[in-house]
């Protein structure tokens, strides 16, 4: 019989504020390979748990963060449907993100559950998983769900650089999973993208899902099962690779 997962909420300091989070891991005894998970625009909801529960039940330990943990409570709308938190979570700050992850990075490490030297990250949506592969040598693999390239505008929110064009400073090996019928990452990104991979020498695998939409992974749709089963079975022969191998 399968070993039951331990799940419980945390939190550590972020960026004069406190972030939430939670943690997944398998209830054995031993010590895992970690995976910390950046939500999307919907914030830390029940799927997200249960992206961590995935990677608890294939032998990883995940700590899932907040993107909202910087927003005080009475400020956030009292309907947090996706179309509502959507305008915040663009307006979230770069910097303060990555002193947060950072943190949390640190805190992931130090719990016995999790092999600190051998920790990944995977987002979804936003480019923070990405810029943080780029800034930390410590983080052993990036998995991007669709994570931007570039943004509409530079000027707000700490962003003074395009994240495309962070790729000469990643630090580990990277996959990800696009829709070629996204709109916030057209096709034309990716391979600007993979072509600064290549000039760095930087170990970079791109997956391109035809037909696929923006948040094809997490949507649920019908149509998109058998290419988000299809993303997850790649990313975790990734990550088995440079976390585990």
């Amino acid at each position: 019989m399968a070993n039951k997962l331990i799940e419980a909420d945390v939190s550590w300091p972020g960026d004069g504020h406190l972030v939430r989070g939670a943690v997944v891991y398998p209830n054995d005894g031993q010590s895992h390979p970690g995976i910390i998970v950046s939500p999307g625009a919907g914030g830390m909801a029940e799927k997200d748990k249960e992206v961590g529960r995935r990677f608890a039940r294939k032998g990883y330990a995940a700590l899932i963060m907040d993107p909202f943990s910087s927003i005080p409570e009475n400020e956030m709308p009292a309907d947090r449907s996706f179309q509502n938190l959507l305008p915040i979570f663009r307006e979230l700050d770069d910097r303060s993100y990555m002193i947060s992850l950072d943190n949390g990075f640190n805190f992931f490490g130090s719990l016995p559950m999790v092999q600190e030297d051998r920790i990944g990250v995977i987002g979804f949506c936003s480019s923070w998983s990405i810029l943080y592969a780029c800034s930390n040598p410590r983080v052993k693999a990036c998995v991007s769900m669709y994570n931007n390239m570039r943004y509409r505008e530079l000027a707000k929110a700490n962003r003074a650089v395009q994240p495309v064009d962070r790729i000469p400073n990643l630090w580990c090996p990277m996959i990800g999973h696009y829709g070629d019928d996204d709109a916030s990452t057209p096709v034309k990104y990716l391979e600007e993208l993979e072509e600064l991979a290549k000039k760095h020498e930087k170990q970079v695998e791109i997956h391109i899902y035809p037909g696929r939409l923006h948040g094809f992974v997490e949507s649920g749709a019908p149509e998109a099962q058998e290419d988000a089963e299809l993303a997850w079975s790649r990313t975790f022969d990734f990550l088995d690779k440079h976390l585990i191998g």
